[in-house]
């Protein structure tokens, strides 16, 4: 089901940007704190609808609430403004404590919000530099909390301190003929080494993450099937780093994948392709038995074996989710949410025992313009989009 009818509400902060208030989906006549108290208190917030609203009014309420399927998402509340210029990527940190939006256009900014108990955002502050974090691309928490890890396209890789409250530190960056062109970042599960998509030398490089949370750079893969590679994840256990390749010399929309050494190195890398335009987004489900891949409008399906490898699965494409840019799973392994940049849209599927997806609904508005990056909060609670056109980040309730 679409909600493109049913925008958030609109407050705004003209000094910091543009934020919307709470909505869930209801009608804009209805006040917010009974709306909150549904969600809550079902018996008390029936009691006040009977007395407030018509019967029609009521049930319109609980239909359009109970057409949402759990793993539905609901929009809830929206941050824009020219600090966060061009958002392009975000991270939440493994407490669930913070969101980082990465902004490229005049920001050249890595900004942190603090996330309530409920999921909504508040703006606190950001780091911003055309020279250390020229055209910031994709952002990475380490597993512990301690530091934050920003591919830059002009800068490098960029490294900050964080610290308890959240907030950030710089503490330098690296660059190098190695390593350019810096698209997407990964970290791995045991927090031991970065991941890199190289795009301007067509390769996979890595580091050893050190104590203090500083980078030594080791060493690269490249080959004539990695061209172009834009995101990357690593699987839950380890063991694996895949890659999604924008454009391959060999075959177009591909997904690349690793065995991962003991210390972090990369070999035996292996190659599959699906069967429509390009790969830009990838991940692993949280139990490792399958990989998704988003690209334009295609989302592809990979089941995932024993040593890593992946054979293909199935693909689901729909002409109202172009431009497919990320896909993320909740905790729980239940749901995939996709976000499409050419149609402004989030998605939601179920995913079902043997690993494949069913479209079960969409969310659309001019408000989600060049939606980008997607992820889920760690208690998958709520889900979280950037979107570059409208200098924005965005969260969702997400049913359970």
């Amino acid at each position: 089901m679409r909600f493109g009818d049913f925008p958030p509400d609109t407050g705004t902060d003209t000094s910091t940007g543009r934020v919307f208030g709470k909505a869930l989906c209801r009608r804009r006549t209805m006040d917010m704190w009974k709306t909150l108290i549904f969600y809550s208190k079902p018996i008390f917030a029936l009691i006040l609808t009977i007395l407030s609203f018509s019967c029609s009014d009521m049930l319109d309420y609980f239909s359009l609430y109970e057409k949402i399927v759990p793993g539905g998402l609901v929009p809830m509340g929206m941050y824009s403004g020219p600090i966060i210029d061009q958002a392009i990527a975000l991270a939440i940190s493994p407490d669930g404590r913070n969101v980082y939006v990465v902004a490229q256009g005049t920001a050249d900014a890595v900004a942190w919000f603090d996330r309530s108990a409920e999921g909504s955002l508040t703006y606190v502050a950001r780091y911003s530099s055309a020279t250390n974090l020229d055209s910031p691309c994709d952002v990475v928490v380490s597993s512990d909390g301690s530091n934050v890890y920003v591919a830059s396209i002009g800068s490098g890789v960029v490294w900050f301190d964080r610290t308890v409250d959240g907030s950030l530190t710089y503490r330098g960056r690296y660059s190098d003929a190695n390593y350019p062109f810096p698209t997407g970042i990964a970290i791995s599960p045991d927090g031991n080494n970065i991941y890199i998509t190289a795009q301007g030398a067509d390769a996979i490089a890595w580091f050893t993450r050190n104590s203090n949370g500083s980078l030594t750079y080791n060493s690269r893969y490249t080959n004539a099937q990695i061209h172009l590679p834009y995101k990357l994840t690593v699987s839950p256990e380890g063991k694996n780093v895949y890659a999604a390749i924008d454009f391959c010399a060999v075959s177009p929309n591909a997904v690349t994948w690793f065995d991962r050494g003991l210390n972090g190195t990369l070999s035996n890398q292996v190659h599959i392709t699906n069967t429509l335009h390009r790969a830009i987004g990838v991940t692993v489900a949280p139990d490792g038995k399958n990989v998704y891949s988003a690209g334009l409008s295609l989302i592809t399906w990979y089941t995932r074996q024993a040593n890593g490898s992946l054979s293909l699965g199935g693909e689901y494409s729909n002409s109202d989710l172009d431009g497919l840019w990320s896909i993320s799973l909740s905790p729980d392994g239940k749901n995939a949410y996709a976000a499409a940049n050419s149609d402004d849209a989030v998605a939601w599927f179920t995913r079902m025992t043997d690993g494949s997806l069913r479209f079960d609904g969409s969310y659309t508005h001019p408000t989600l313009d060049g939606a980008t990056a997607i992820a889920v909060s760690p208690d998958g609670n709520d889900v979280y989009m950037t979107a570059v056109g409208s200098d924005a980040v965005i969260w969702f309730l997400r049913k359970q």
